[in-house]
């Protein structure tokens, strides 16, 4: 894990010195997005709240194979099973590729209202060849990660607000420890009702057969109690 100790490291660096706040004014180029609801707290989460299988992924939106789990995994994965709230699909930020963009958006996924924390990291997932390309020009990522800000209602300061935000760190501690505890290796991981996912989380078919094996031992009846011995005999009296 000592890979996942360095990105921690430059994570608290970069939320330390404002994150990437020197962001440049640009032109919105989506509708914005807003919500009614509060932030998401805790871990973000979707379908079955109460549902007995919990399929976790350990993720970070500007790492290309996560990129390539939500674009070839995660949609037939919503689609089965998460839509039809069959299961409780859980994330846990872990900022392993690029950690002050990701620990940026991880911030404003966790300030905008619950029900567009998904949304946005969905748009930064489809935004992640060009904030990449940003990140590697002169300007840096900041420009591109303003667009993305803007298109849920976020401006500069706010985005710079949710980046610096002392609650922000503590989660993102608090998932690194859970991720040291699992041995998770790297983004994506994934985790059904705990037993680790396939090594290459791209297998849909074995995730799949996973998943259909949590749900049916989550389905299947109690095992009948057995029997109560019947009591030893007494002897009768004389």
């Amino acid at each position: 894990m000592k890979n996942l100790r360095i990105a921690l490291a430059l994570v608290a660096s970069a939320l330390a010195l404002g994150g990437l706040a020197a962001c440049q004014k640009g032109p919105a180029d989506a509708p914005v997005k807003t919500s009614s609801q509060p932030p998401v707290s805790g871990s973000a989460f979707l379908g079955a709240p109460d549902s007995k299988v919990t399929v976790v992924e350990f993720f970070a939106p500007t790492c290309p194979i996560c990129k390539a789990w939500h674009d070839e995994v995660y949609a037939s994965i919503k689609t089965k099973y998460i839509d039809t709230r069959l299961i409780r699909f859980e994330v846990r930020e872990l900022p392993s590729h690029n950690p002050p963009v990701d620990a940026t958006i991880f911030g404003m996924a966790r300030c905008v209202g619950a029900d567009l924390y998904f949304p946005l990291i969905d748009s930064a997932f489809t935004r992640q060849s060009t904030i990449d390309a940003a990140n590697r020009s002169a300007s840096g990522p900041g420009p591109e990660l303003e667009k993305l800000a803007k298109e849920f209602g976020l401006d500069k300061a706010k985005m710079t607000a949710c980046a610096d935000d002392p609650k922000l760190r503590e989660r993102l501690d608090a998932v690194a420890t859970e991720a040291q505890t699992l041995n998770v290796p790297g983004t994506p991981a994934i985790f059904v009702n705990g037993k680790e996912g396939p090594s290459d989380p791209r297998q849909l078919a074995e995730l799949s057969n996973m998943i259909d094996q949590a749900l049916a031992a989550a389905s299947a009846p109690a095992a009948a109690p057995a029997p109560a011995a019947s009591p030893a005999a007494t002897p009768a009296p004389h």
